[in-house]
């Protein structure tokens, strides 16, 4: 199924918009984050609590939206409070962030902010909970990134749990994360 105007295609096989897809993703999470947690533990080798509540959300401006509740906290940088995340999972005792990639690979500094976030975060929350982090994007990606030869590209995601859209796919049996895997061209 396709669209005349867009040569037979549909826009999910056009766009390389990471949103576009982490939104797909998001809505079909609703209501199975502790499954999603569960297969978290299971490929990544975690160890997440599946048993407490999960809420996932996706475009998550996490310091505006908190200071915008909590005005007598201390006030993140302006900066800061333009900052989104792709997609978070939140329970009581760990927010897990997920940058994604569709078309692009990781840029050092991208991955450098998140660094950042995550200690800020930590510290922000006064250590509540765990902040941490998961890369989401192409296998190509990953696998271009494992056969170069200059150890300092490989080792700026090395510290980063990662997943791809070929595993999603190969999970959940949906097309819309295929089609995000064949979108990386790098």
């Amino acid at each position: 199924m396709g669209f005349k105007y867009l040569s037979d295609k549909t826009w999910s096989q056009i766009t390389r918009e990471e949103r576009y897809f982490c939104s797909h993703l998001y809505h079909f999470l609703i209501g199975k984050e502790k499954e999603f947690v569960s297969w978290l533990n299971e490929t990544l080798k975690t160890n997440l609590n599946n048993d407490q509540e999960w809420e996932v959300s996706f475009e998550v401006c996490f310091y505006r939206d908190y200071y915008k509740t909590y005005p007598k906290t201390k006030k993140p940088s302006k900066d800061l409070r333009k900052r989104t995340f792709d997609l978070v999972l939140f329970s009581d005792s760990d927010i897990i962030i997920i940058e994604a990639k569709v078309q692009q690979p990781f840029k050092e500094k991208q991955i450098k902010e998140l660094r950042f976030d995550i200690d800020y975060l930590q510290d922000f929350l006064s250590s509540k909970v765990k902040v941490s982090a998961i890369l989401l994007a192409s296998k190509q990606f990953y696998l271009n990134l494992k056969n170069k030869h200059n150890k300092k590209d490989k080792a700026f995601i090395s510290d980063f749990h990662q997943i791809s859209w070929r595993q999603l796919h190969e999970k959940y049996k949906l097309q819309i994360f295929d089609d995000a895997e064949k979108k990386y061209k790098k």
